[in-house]
């Protein structure tokens, strides 16, 4: 996956602790691997602070989202 790039659409689910779970790939990067690990990470690294009822008590919630990977070893376009 070094020097992958791509958008990669996701749905997941925010749970009451604001935790993510139930990541799915909604949209493809076309590159499988960049798929897999985007909602691997997101799982494991993106918490919230979850979306509260008119009770103010934590709800759960879905997100969908377009990932943007960039790849840092493209040398930079000199608009040539």
């Amino acid at each position: 996956m070094i020097g992958a790039g791509g958008i990669v659409g996701v749905r997941y689910t925010v749970e009451t602790d604001g935790s993510v779970t139930h990541c799915m790939v909604t949209r493809s990067s076309g590159n499988g691997v960049l798929d897999a690990t985007t909602c691997r990470l997101i799982e494991l690294r993106f918490r919230y602070r979850p979306w509260l009822d008119a009770t103010g008590r934590p709800v759960r919630s879905t997100v969908v989202h377009n990932q943007e990977w960039v790849n840092q070893l493209d040398p930079p376009s000199r608009g040539n």
